[in-house]
């Protein structure tokens, strides 16, 4: 029986054999790149995923940290040091800043405290710190009054004229009194109120040094119209006019004056050192 016709594929040439051989060998690199690049993204995923899980972890620890240590009885307020006080009591700061023994001192408001303190007008500076776990301190610097200023009304002054509140009761009371400023063109000038406020301590300063200071102690400054000094010593109410600068030589010569009257028994009214034409002459008035 003669077999079908099957049609025969000629032989391939030479040429034709390399082409398809250089093809074969060129999808096989392609194939295992591709391959190489899907093990890339999976492992790029997996990373990502592993890492999502990892910071969604921590956030949550950390969330419940937080709720822990600002719910916890632990971190209660259990204890408040107060430093720094000189005339206010450690009671009135703590209770002034609004921290309790109730508060948590995570959460607690110290800058808040802070603020509360500082509408004190004895309080110059305060700052306040936690110690875990229960602990707060506060620390204040006070001001502290030299001298009353009778303007509107009686203030109490720093050492460097700044008024800082109005006389009440309770308030230092033993305190020279610096008297003539309301009257004058400064009154409405609230830096040359200061510096003349301070002019005046610094007088203050100087007769408090000298020898005749503890037998008759300033008790106050006066300005005068023209913005010379006197000031009023003694119980006696005695009144030496020291008009304007130099104030110590002024001061050293009243000192002397009043030692000598006193010595023999008499009692000065006035010691007249003002004036400056003359600035050797000395006038005593005599009670």
């Amino acid at each position: 029986m003669n077999e079908p016709n099957r049609r025969i594929r000629p032989p391939l040439s030479a040429s034709e054999r390399h082409s398809h051989g250089v093809n074969a060998v060129a999808a096989a690199p392609s194939a295992g790149k591709a391959l190489r690049t899907l093990g890339r993204i999976f492992r790029t995923v997996r990373w990502g995923t592993g890492a999502a899980l990892l910071a969604a972890l921590c956030i949550t620890a950390a969330l419940g940290a937080r709720r822990y240590v600002t719910s916890s009885d632990r971190f209660s307020i259990a204890k408040i040091d107060v430093l720094g006080t000189r005339r206010l009591t450690s009671d009135a700061v703590a209770h002034q800043s609004g921290l309790t023994a109730e508060k948590n001192v995570f959460v607690a408001d110290l800058e808040g405290a802070r603020r509360r303190l500082l509408q004190n007008p004895w309080i110059l500076e305060a700052s306040i710190h936690r110690t875990l776990p229960g602990t707060v301190t506060i620390a204040v610097t006070e001001r502290e009054a030299k001298a009353f200023v009778m303007l509107d009304q009686l203030y109490l002054s720093t050492a460097s004229g700044e008024l800082f509140k109005v006389y009440e009761p309770g308030d230092p009371t033993d305190l020279p009194l610096i008297v003539g400023l309301s009257g004058s063109s400064v009154f409405h000038d609230r830096t040359a109120i200061q510096g003349a406020v301070r002019q005046a301590l610094d007088v203050a300063s100087l007769y408090g040094a000298m020898p005749i200071a503890k037998r008759w102690p300033l008790s106050e400054v006066h300005f005068l119209v023209d913005g010379s000094l006197s000031l009023m010593v003694g119980k006696e109410g005695i009144l030496l006019r020291i008009g304007d600068p130099p104030y110590r030589k002024k001061l050293v010569q009243a000192s002397r004056i009043a030692e000598e009257v006193d010595h023999r028994g008499g009692k000065l009214d006035v010691v007249h050192l003002d004036n400056d034409s003359r600035p050797d002459r000395v006038v005593v008035r005599m009670r």
